[in-house]
């Protein structure tokens, strides 16, 4: 049994004790929950830790959100954190944090994606960072990108570009920078 709080913002609603139905026995080591039917989930407690490893239960992923990392089933050293993040995920070492991060990225690899839908259509695309809403949304394919800001390179299909906060005309585009190449 665990204790609660149940809110709504910042208002507590209410507290009370958490105890699962089904009555997993606890302990230091991680157990699966299972439903009454005995379907179990990625989901496993412990005494000391909660850990969910996404759909295909890799023990080197983690996932937190509904349906994160939900098709994943060979790939591994994934941390997914938001709904369908890294959803239909089977590469290695991707991070996505926010609502549907990196949801598309089926084959790609060594990725990071903070923010909402940022980096969501990358289906085989290595070794970007996109940090801001919609960055690098529809680089399916690109590589080596570097997006920041919100909507920075949403439509960017190819390889090695960087963009900054500030929009230019160069292909390596940060404030200071920019005003230099012009």
């Amino acid at each position: 049994m665990a204790k609660v709080e149940i809110t709504s913002g910042p208002t507590i609603l209410g507290t009370g004790i958490l105890q699962l139905e089904n009555a997993v026995a606890m302990s230091a080591s991680r157990v699966k929950v299972a439903d009454q039917n005995n379907v179990t989930s990625p989901l496993r407690l412990s005494t000391t830790s909660v850990t969910n490893y996404g759909g295909g239960d890799q023990s080197t992923n983690t996932a937190f959100g509904s349906n994160a990392l939900l098709l994943n089933t060979f790939g591994g050293y994934n941390t997914a954190i938001g709904t369908t993040a890294l959803g239909n995920a089977t590469g290695n070492d991707n991070t996505a944090v926010g609502y549907n991060a990196m949801t598309n990225v089926t084959l790609g690899s060594e990725n990071t994606a903070v923010g909402k839908w940022a980096l969501f259509n990358a289906t085989s695309s290595y070794k970007n960072v996109a940090i801001g809403r919609t960055a690098l949304q529809n680089s399916t394919t690109g590589s080596y990108n570097v997006a920041i800001g919100n909507d920075s390179m949403i439509n960017t299909t190819g390889s090695y570009n960087v963009t900054g906060v500030e929009a230019c005309s160069c292909n390596i585009c940060f404030k200071s920078l920019c005003k230099r190449i012009r």
